[in-house]
């Protein structure tokens, strides 16, 4: 089950195609406290997104701490390791000369994890990866959320944030909401009007709701922080 997800994901993860998303304008920054939560993120983001998500998603995103690391086996996934990093340049896509330190690079970070029901039955997995393209004043991203279950279909919350590293700013937030059973949704789009040469931190997080329940503390999570050329 494991192995086909991970070969579904990494297909989709070969390819990232260029959106636009909102500019990255420190006007529009949310600055987070020790105690903001995911869901104040949203509501400064995505508002209208959030507000329709199943009650029981707002309730645990509103639980979640942005500025702590999920509770789950995020790196300790027995199975497998949990997050897989590659980071290889980006080929020219013209025949122009550019420096070598404008082509940027790409990163994957990947997470993993299984799903039970009530009491204890393992009811399916799924799996969330990112790719990050970074480049000079730009970084386009894909992220993908691969599900199999044995039955009914998973309802699937998936944020993608970007904060300055150094004052911790939130700059930018994706958002997608996806239903999915032994299948394969994802967001691909970019953070833009960014500075060179300066570190961002991209987050991506999925909570999902089953017939059983909600994930709760098993929430997905990959974080990355990368430097722009």
């Amino acid at each position: 089950m494991r192995k086909y997800l991970q070969t579904f994901l990494s297909i989709l993860l070969c390819t990232l195609m260029t959106l636009s998303l909102s500019a990255c304008r420190d006007s529009n920054a949310f600055q987070a406290s020790k105690d903001s939560t995911w869901g104040d993120l949203c509501r400064q983001f995505q508002p209208e997104w959030f507000n329709a998500l199943p009650a029981e998603i707002q309730q645990e995103y509103n639980e979640l701490l942005l500025q702590e690391t999920p509770p789950g086996n995020h790196g300790g996934d027995t199975l497998q390791p949990a997050s897989i990093v590659a980071v290889v340049p980006i080929e020219k896509l013209d025949e122009e000369p550019e420096e070598e330190d404008d082509e940027g690079y790409l990163v994957l970070e990947r997470d993993a994890c299984d799903l039970y029901g009530e009491p204890s039955d393992n009811i399916g997995c799924i799996e969330l990866g990112l790719e990050l393209a970074v480049q000079d004043k730009k970084m386009d991203f894909s992220a993908g959320v691969a599900s199999m279950f044995e039955e009914n279909n998973c309802d699937l919350a998936l944020i993608v944030a970007l904060s300055d590293t150094s004052t911790k700013k939130y700059l930018a937030v994706h958002s997608g909401t996806f239903s999915l059973a032994n299948d394969i949704d994802w967001i691909v789009s970019s953070f833009e009007n960014l500075k060179s040469k300066h570190d961002y931190t991209v987050q991506a997080i999925v909570v999902a709701k089953t017939s059983q329940g909600t994930l709760g503390s098993e929430a997905l999570y990959v974080e990355k922080t990368v430097t722009t050329v």
